[in-house]
């Protein structure tokens, strides 16, 4: 219906930033984790695929899915995954990788109706930002031709379906929705090729179809069923060989239940996973009680719960009576003042959280037919609405001091000599200019190792930390007046940063945070949101010397999908025309800007790499295009300049410093209106000491976060000492350490004296 409410009474709910922050931080580390879980499963296929009662035939196709990684496998749109928040953190009941549903209310329905209801003013919304990333994930697929989106005869499917049509359309994707399959046939010419009622062929396919309905249908033809002589099934669309499908088949696999106990095998320690076992002799161990669940259930259907005592305390019926059950240790949903139990779902858009959408029901058992209610998050000290505190901070991820170990290498005068970086890629050369190409001149080395649980801590930190800055940098444009002060940026370029925060603001590739692993967990110092250092030797360079030294079987990489992800990135941001990569004649900058180069050139974006600005110049047409040295105009750029050095040039020329007649500078290019500027300006602002204090003011309970102040009158509160830097200041100049007593422990030099 189209009223804001029926009665004269309704509901919302309410969750505080710092239990916002935790869902963010468990739904990416979760759908990493359950991708890597996937993984595992199709490298162990023979011992593990019994559990997932999927015919055989079809898991060479899975693994076809699977591997041709840069069509299929990253050909993921969103998922949902389903939490309980307990009094012990946020608990993860499974990842529906392969639904839509809720996906609209999340992104859509849920903020308009708290706009009409009067709650715009409570908090901030969850998912505002959920079509801007379907959007997004659809412009990085390089779809080619139409997408036609199929569902079911059915309102729920059907409004799904155009909610996602439309992100698509967004992205610049011609659509068709096509409801139910009656009108595709088979092209009467090749007896193969799929077509639509008007003749179309379907080549991209997005569904609200599940891929257990394409695995009934399979079972049922290869039994002998035969289907209506000349119709086309949703199988036959779904596992068509010219048909790319949104989301691949390889998503059947982190959707099932059976995934669950293998994600506990790998995973044991994880706070977000509740044990699960195949094996009924498990279930003591599960001793406040347990769930069954069958491995190919759906909608909450044939589960039952059971106590500490064994005894049955909650079921439903279903079609899946004599499935294979898994066990999983009891998470009750919790029940709130309402007298009704809330399951959290959440989405993830390409692998990062996306927004949050609650389930509500009488029941503790969440069904088709459980309700829907608008959440709003709101700041720690606001505990008015329906979720306490209590229940929602959550248990963050973290790494500490211990996680990570220095290891001692031996390394033979044979191996230390070898060269370990391939010479053909373009960014190899002058790395081994500045280094050399040797594994190692000396006959020992050291290398590091971190456990997987720190490993999760980090990534963890670092999703949340990427989000904490995000939210201050808003804060700091919502509060300019007051805060710009502290940023030392001239008042001329607020009204730009602005515009590139409202304009621009994904069009960020990378950023480095800066941690210290202490006894008491990771402490994050800063955020190089505009840095490019030590990229390559991130994403290429540890892994093949690992490689060359004889590490590769101890462990795993850290960092093995960083040149995929950015590749996909660039991939993300639609990007028309050449892109060039501005550095300055230093060797570091040349091969971090190269290997760069690389990657945008894998997202088929051409490149050009320009070192210093010298062959730059203004176009003698109109005197402001400005031209490469073969003259070709530069509209998107990617640079290692910082912006500090054109907040230096900016203040300079103001000052009344000319640059030399008709040169183009640094600014010229990084401030021009029709230039996009890959990390943009606003980047400025978390990349500034000064954003380091607001973090303070807005996560005072941050684990990640150390205090800080402008004010030395709180230095006092820093009882084991404090940190002095520059609010301009980079690569560690100017910094001062103190110890508890006042004492100077360290200092380094630099020109931000002032």
């Amino acid at each position: 219906g189209p009223e804001v409410s029926s009665s004269l009474q309704t509901k919302y709910y309410t969750l505080t930033e710092s239990g916002q922050a935790g869902i963010e931080a468990a739904t990416a580390t979760l759908h990493a984790l359950f991708v890597q879980a996937t993984e595992h499963v199709l490298a162990n296929q023979e011992s593990l695929a019994p559990y997932f009662h999927i015919p055989a035939a079809l898991w060479p196709r899975i693994q076809d899915s699977w591997a041709r990684q840069y069509v299929i496998k990253n050909d993921t749109i969103s998922g949902r995954l389903d939490f309980a928040l307990t009094d012990h953190g946020i608990k993860v009941y499974e990842y529906n990788a392969d639904s839509a549903s809720c996906l609209m209310e999340c992104g859509y329905t849920q903020d308009a109706w708290s706009n009409a209801a009067g709650l715009g003013s409570i908090g901030r919304s969850n998912s505002s930002t959920l079509f801007t990333q379907l959007t997004a994930a659809w412009k990085s697929k390089n779809v080619q031709g139409t997408l036609h989106l199929l569902c079911d005869n059915d309102p729920e499917e059907r409004y799904h379906s155009l909610y996602m049509k439309a992100t698509a359309e967004a992205a610049g994707i011609p659509c068709v929705l096509v409801v139910g399959v009656q009108d595709l046939h088979f092209d009467s010419s090749d007896g193969t090729t799929i077509l639509d009622g008007q003749n179309r062929p379907l080549r991209n396919v997005w569904k609200t179809w599940a891929w257990q309905t394409v695995i009934s249908q399979y079972e049922a033809r290869n039994a002998g069923a035969a289907a209506t002589s000349g119709a086309v099934q949703v199988m036959d669309v779904m596992l068509h060989p010219s048909v790319r499908v949104f989301e691949p088949l390889w998503t059947v696999l982190p959707s099932s239940k059976a995934i669950l106990p293998i994600l506990t095998q790998l995973a044991p320690d994880n706070p977000y996973l509740l044990r699960s076992t195949f094996d009924p002799a498990d279930i003591p161990l599960f001793t406040g009680g347990y769930v069954a669940k069958p491995v190919m259930g759906r909608t909450g259907a044939n589960v039952s719960i059971y106590n500490g005592s064994g005894d049955l305390i909650s079921a439903t019926a279903g079609k899946w009576v004599d499935d294979t059950i898994v066990y999983q240790e009891i998470a009750l949903l919790p029940k709130y003042e309402d007298d009704c139990y809330v399951q959290v779902n959440t989405w993830a858009i390409d692998g990062e959280y996306g927004g949050t959408v609650l389930r509500i029901d009488e029941s503790n058992i969440v069904g088709l037919n459980s309700g829907i209610y608008p959440m709003r998050v709101v700041p720690d000290k606001c505990l008015s609405m329906a979720i306490s505190a209590s229940s929602v901070l959550p248990k963050y991820l973290n790494a500490v001091k211990k996680d990570l170990a220095v290891h001692t290498l031996n390394i033979a005068r044979h191996v230390g000599n070898a060269r370990y970086l391939d010479a053909s890629l373009p960014f190899v050369p002058t790395f081994e200019a500045k280094y050399g190409h040797e594994v190692s001149t000396a006959q020992q080395s050291k290398y590091y190792t971190i456990t997987e649980a720190g490993q999760a801590g980090v990534e963890a930190a670092t999703d949340i930390l990427h989000q904490l800055f995000l939210r201050a940098t808003d804060h700091v444009l919502a509060h300019k007046r007051e805060l710009a002060p502290y940023f030392c940026i001239p008042a001329g370029l607020w009204p730009k940063i602005q515009h590139s925060w409202t304009h621009h603001k994904q069009d960020t590739i990378s950023g480095r945070l800066d941690f210290a692993l202490t006894d008491q967990g990771m402490k994050v110092y800063e955020y190089n949101a505009d840095s490019a250092s030590c990229l390559m030797e991130c994403g290429y360079t540890q892994d093949a010397w690992s490689n060359a030294a004889g590490l590769g079987s101890i462990g795993r990489s850290n960092s093995s999908t960083l040149f995929t992800q950015l590749t996909a990135a660039w991939k993300s941001k639609n990007v028309q025309g050449t892109l060039h990569l501005l550095c300055d004649d230093d060797d570091e900058e040349r091969y971090h800007s190269l290997y760069m180069k690389a990657a945008a050139e894998a997202a088929g974006i051409p490149s050009v790499l320009i070192v210093g600005v010298q062959d730059l110049h203004f176009d003698s047409s109109d005197g402001t295009t400005i031209l490469d040295g073969q003259n070709r105009p530069l509209r998107n750029v990617w640079k290692t300049w910082a912006w500090q050095t054109v907040i230096s040039q900016y203040e300079a020329r103001n000052a009344g410093a000319a640059a030399t007649s008709g040169a183009v500078q640094v600014m010229d290019v990084m401030l021009h209106p029709s230039v996009r500027v890959f990390e943009p300006l606003w980047t400025v602002l978390p990349s500034s000491k000064a954003i380091l204090p607001i973090l303070t003011q807005l996560a005072p309970d941050n684990p990640y976060l150390l205090r800080s102040t402008f004010d030395p009158a709180d230095i006092p509160l820093f009882t084991g000492g404090y940190v002095a830097k520059p609010v301009m200041g980079r690569t560690g100049a100017n910094v001062s350490i103190y110890n508890g007593s006042g004492d100077l422990i360290s200092a380094t030099a630099g020109k931000w004296v002032d």
